[in-house]
């Protein structure tokens, strides 16, 4: 690049030279008058410094036209949009999580089996239904949990509403963070918290607005962006073909992205360099895909005790050595840290339906009764089924009598919904 020694000297040669044009006879300047000229085109200091360290003073008048960090004319680049981090809504997936987290070990005397749920027909216990297909509601006094079983659902607590739609789309709204996220599933979607909005479209194109660091920046998928630095005054433009504008620094180049830039000063001065055409804005990436919710895999435990145990032939008063057997139970629930238990009772076929409709409840409520005496700080509920779910068949195939079938039918059943 020229010094200021000989920008000086070439506009006195060419006013020089149109003076001479003009009609007006002069001797051409000598060699040493060139010189004088161009010096008390300096202040004395400048002049005598720039006699003395020429490359100094050129490196000082280049820094003076160049940005920061870059060369003469050169326009930094439009800064990537920064993807947020959305594990938010994938590491939610907890949220959704309905089935029990534990496994309850066999004890003595008890019968302890993972919950069968046939898919129909719902077990629901202290505001849980599981439907045994892969679905279930949880609802209590710290939110809601809907699992549709086909990988989508909604979970509603004090922290967040998050609706995850099984195809990769989804929302989050915090309700403490400020957070909110929109995945539409396709790579786009929005972000925005107290600080910083997120915009990402289609092909490539998205926005950022950082209201920390005062960066705007626009990218248009197609080379094209802005770049704005509020705090600093700072704008960049990328037409996307080479070409392109920067303002700030006390500068302002435009790129004409055919190898020159012309640098203007806020002084006024101007200049023209070479320079590299611009290279393309880049594009605005994409969001990862949302995870779909996985289906419950369990609808809970089931405790079973057999009525022999517990009560005499066709009476619902428990026996005295029941009260051993229901400890074992209490001592389960303890282990399990179970919040809460249905107790069903079940009778086989033999009698009258509403009469074992009857004596099934009976039972039922026993059983509860006497955990809730042993001082049991699960919450219990009963319920009976009378002979309507067996678990055996109450006679063979000829029609005679099961005796060990309907003993198996028999029975007294704890559930423990997942949790």
């Amino acid at each position: 690049m020229k010094s200021r020694i000989t920008l000086a000297l070439t506009s006195l040669s060419l006013g020089l030279s149109l003076t001479a044009c003009g009609g007006t006879q002069s001797a051409a300047p000598t060699e040493n008058e060139a010189g004088e000229a161009a010096e008390a085109a300096q202040s004395p200091a400048a002049a005598e410094n720039a006699a003395e360290n020429p490359a100094e003073s050129a490196d000082a008048e280049d820094s003076a036209l160049a940005v920061p960090g870059y060369a003469v004319g050169e326009i930094p680049p439009i800064p990537q949009i920064a993807i947020p981090d959305i594990s938010l809504l994938n590491s939610s997936n907890d949220s959704f999580t309905i089935e029990a987290g534990k496994t309850l070990t066999s004890i003595p005397g008890i019968k302890v089996t993972p919950a069968k749920c046939d898919g129909t027909s719902l077990i629901s216990s202290s505001g849980t239904i599981l439907n045994g297909d892969g679905s279930g509601v949880s609802t209590g006094k710290d939110g809601s949990k809907i699992n549709n079983g086909d990988g989508s659902g909604v979970t509603n607590d004090k922290d967040a509403t998050i609706i995850n739609n099984g195809d990769g789309a989804g929302t989050y709204t915090g309700k403490k963070n400020g957070v909110n996220i929109v995945n539409n599933g396709d790579g786009t979607g929005t972000y925005n918290d107290k600080q910083f909005n997120v915009v990402v479209n289609t092909g490539g194109s998205g926005t950022s607005d950082d209201s920390t660091t005062g960066y705007k920046i626009v990218l248009n998928g197609d080379g094209s962006g802005t770049f704005h630095d509020e705090k600093n005054d700072i704008e960049i433009v990328n037409n996307g073909d080479g070409n392109g504008t920067y303002h700030g620094h006390g500068l302002e180049i435009i790129n004409h992205g055919d190898g020159k830039a012309l640098i203007t000063s806020d002084a006024g001065a101007t200049t023209t360099v070479d320079a590299e055409p611009m290279a393309k804005a880049p594009t605005a990436g994409s969001l990862p895909p949302m995870s779909a919710i996985k289906p419950i895999k369990s609808c809970g435990t089931t405790i079973t005790l057999e009525n022999e145990v517990l009560f005499d032939f066709d009476k619902s008063d428990l026996r005295p050595a029941a009260t051993d057997t229901l400890q074992k139970v209490d001592q389960a629930f303890s282990e399990l840290k179970a919040p809460a238990a249905e107790v069903y009772g079940h009778t086989d076929a033999k009698g009258d339906d509403d009469y074992n409709q009857k004596l099934s409840e009976d039972r039922a409520a026993s059983v509860e009764n006497k955990l809730k005496e042993l001082g049991t700080t699960t919450k219990l509920s009963s319920k009976g089924f009378g002979e309507t779910k067996p678990v055996a068949a109450n006679e063979n195939k000829d029609g005679s009598d099961n005796p060990s079938g309907r003993q198996l039918n028999r029975r007294v059943e704890i559930f423990v919904p997942a949790f």
